[in-house]
């Protein structure tokens, strides 16, 4: 749950949760996106990698109208991972800036997949682990659409994204598939797999690399980060169960 802003600074968020405090959405380049996972002075590998292709995609601030910045998805990918952590799941986000490193090298928006491919085979390199890869995203869809209500509790829906225009096709969505089912035993939470060619989108979104890549819309433009954070306990939960842990 978002519970406190930082007022020095408005350009991050301060998420507490289980008496543990992450400062989230800062700005600029981290050269620690692929360092080690420490925990109590050992480190550990990750089985989860979460990384957000389109990083600046975010929520609505709604709650929070007096500070001029709005959740994102990085934001929300550091959430999932201390839900995950909690759970016993070793997880790794991107700390570095795909934003930033397209504009060094003058890309346009559209290169964000390049940017995004060049961390992700480094992480697939330097971690033999890894059991999932999730880029993470929100959709652009309005509130009526990307918003179910359960037992008096707003969760935002959730959407797998496949592209058929990879090797990997058949794989990525099995695994899509399962986890849809996992996270679906929570009626109508899941707005189902989609399938892109190359006709009308990307058609592949670096899933070629590995066979355990998804990605993930997480609510729209218009969610609070509430409803969000509804959606990424029974995400974590179907995980746990996912990994067996």
């Amino acid at each position: 749950m978002l519970l406190g802003i930082n007022k020095k600074d408005n350009t991050f968020f301060k998420i507490l949760k289980n008496n543990i405090s992450f400062d989230l959405g800062v700005k600029g380049v981290s050269s620690s996106g692929l360092g080690n996972i420490k925990e109590n002075g050992y480190t550990v590998d990750p089985i989860v990698y979460i990384y957000n292709t389109h990083e600046n995609e975010s929520y609505s601030n709604k709650g929070y109208e007096n500070i001029n910045v709005n959740p994102t998805v990085k934001d929300v990918s550091f959430l999932l991972a201390s839900l995950l952590k909690e759970r016993g799941i070793p997880t790794l986000v991107e700390e570095n800036s795909f934003v930033e490193f397209q504009r060094l090298n003058n890309w346009d928006y559209s290169a964000l997949y390049k940017v995004s491919r060049i961390y992700l085979e480094n992480t697939i390199k330097k971690y033999d682990n890894i059991k999932l890869y999730i880029d993470l995203h929100r959709d652009s869809i309005k509130k009526s659409d990307s918003t179910i209500t359960l037992n008096g509790k707003n969760y935002a829906k959730i959407l797998f994204v496949v592209g058929i225009n990879n090797p990997n096709y058949l794989e990525n969505y099995k695994l899509s598939k399962e986890l849809n089912d996992k996270i679906c035993l929570t009626k109508n939470i899941c707005r189902g797999i989609l399938k892109k060619t190359s006709a009308n989108a990307n058609g592949i979104y670096n899933q070629d690399l590995d066979k355990k890549i998804v990605l993930l819309e997480i609510g729209g433009y218009q969610n609070s980060i509430e409803e969000v954070t509804n959606t990424l306990e029974l995400i974590a939960n179907s995980l746990k169960d996912y990994f067996n842990v």
